[in-house]
């Protein structure tokens, strides 16, 4: 679960507003790092009772989709409310799906199906808005597509435009001239927690000064978060911060 993802909202709202001098009607979340349901594990009498286990969809739906809604408020006016319509699309590869063309002339030089391949029907969820989107060609063995989730859908977009959108984001990443295996957007998401994750090593291998008790007026949360600060040099600065850095 993402923490303070109201205040993170806003700050990205203003960064838009700043500018475009002007506010977006309609914002598409592609949310990377849930993990999905295992239909077997609902079934199981051992299994099914572990929230792990039964997924993490409910979470973005029932606290993320919420607190990002209450982000739009804060740009309300005595003559309007901000309410732009929202799109949020789960992206998920940890799982074990692949798919083989069945002639190899409609496949690549490993055998792989050809960039831009999309499955939304027969493996995929019967009644919800999903779809396996291979919007990469493989360099070496198996390709894995992604599976992209639809649990928030206000522009009412349909398959075709949606998959269409997604194959067309994944050409936009910047450190490639083709296309990529996930939505640019989520990609660079993982990049900038990966970088945070190399300035923030010391304290997640646990190496803390922080004491077991806290000091008084604040708690232990509190004191590895200044020191986490700390570590990160108190954040990026000046015109690096509105900049991709992480790149």
């Amino acid at each position: 679960m993402i923490t303070d993802l109201r205040e993170m909202m806003e700050e990205r709202l203003l960064a838009y507003r700043t500018r475009n001098r002007d506010l977006p009607q309609r914002i598409l979340v592609y949310r990377d790092g849930v993990s999905e349901v295992c239909p077997w594990c609902l079934f199981h009498p051992a299994m099914s009772d572990i929230p792990s286990v039964q997924g993490q969809f409910s979470i973005v739906v029932q606290d993320e989709i919420p607190k990002i809604r209450a982000s739009f408020r804060k740009f309300d006016t005595t003559q309007s409310q901000y309410r732009p319509k929202l799109t949020v699309v789960i992206c998920g590869k940890r799982h074990h799906t692949r798919f083989y063309p069945t002639e190899a002339a409609n496949g690549d030089h490993n055998g792989n199906p050809k960039p831009g391949t999309i499955v939304d029907r027969g493996v995929t969820a019967i009644y919800e808005f999903d779809f396996f989107l291979q919007a990469h060609g493989g360099l070496q063995g198996t390709t894995r597509p992604t599976h992209y989730y639809v649990v928030c859908n206000e522009m009412d977009m349909n398959a075709d435009d949606l998959q269409s959108l997604t194959n067309t984001i994944s050409y936009t990443f910047a450190r490639a001239t083709k296309a990529v295996s996930l939505a640019a957007p989520a990609y660079y998401a993982d990049l900038a927690c990966e970088r945070g994750r190399c300035y923030l090593h010391k304290l997640l291998m646990g190496i803390s000064d922080v004491t077991t008790t806290a000091t008084s007026g604040s708690t232990a949360e509190e004191e590895i978060f200044r020191e986490a600060e700390k570590l990160w040099n108190g954040g990026v600065k000046g015109k690096l911060k509105e900049s991709m850095f992480y790149l």
